[in-house]
């Protein structure tokens, strides 16, 4: 799991804005570019290049060139690592209200209380649908293994 304290102040500004990007109705499958994410969040397309730069390098987002308009234009999208980190953001900060810098028991018994809560609202769930969940999980790492790494055009 990607640890915030690795990187410069921001980066979770960027993880955030990129993962509510991708979970808009309207996005079918959309990266943004460095100035969309340089205006959504309050950091400069400088600061937005450093921080995109580490979150490459440690393979939690993905840039992809593209041509547009007859100049090279870079998107940027999470890869699983970077989804999950910030869907682990997200609801910590909805159920805490912050990401402590220390946590405190209570913290953990409201956490605590949140999964309880979420496994009784789940109850039984079909084992063959567990499976099939697993097995696509596992299919999603591979492409997505194979898309940062270019595998995934040499096949």
């Amino acid at each position: 799991m990607l640890d915030l304290d690795d990187y410069p102040d921001g980066t979770k500004e960027i993880l955030l804005v990129l993962y509510e990007y991708e979970q808009r109705e309207d996005n079918h499958g959309d990266m943004m570019k460095r100035r969309m994410l340089a205006s959504s969040t309050s950091l400069n397309k400088e600061q937005v290049r450093y921080r995109l730069g580490k979150l490459i390098d440690d393979h939690h987002v993905i840039a992809d060139e593209r041509n547009q308009h007859n100049q090279r234009v870079m998107f940027y999208g999470l890869l699983r690592s970077g989804k999950e980190a910030a869907e682990a953001i997200a609801e910590t900060e909805s159920i805490l209200g912050e990401i402590p810098e220390e946590v405190s028991k209570e913290d953990l018994l409201e956490l605590s209380s949140e999964v309880r809560q979420l496994r009784s609202k789940l109850g039984y769930i079909d084992r063959n649908y567990v499976k099939r969940l697993k097995i696509n999980k596992i299919r999603k790492r591979i492409d997505d293994l194979e898309e940062a790494t270019g595998l995934a055009d040499s096949i």
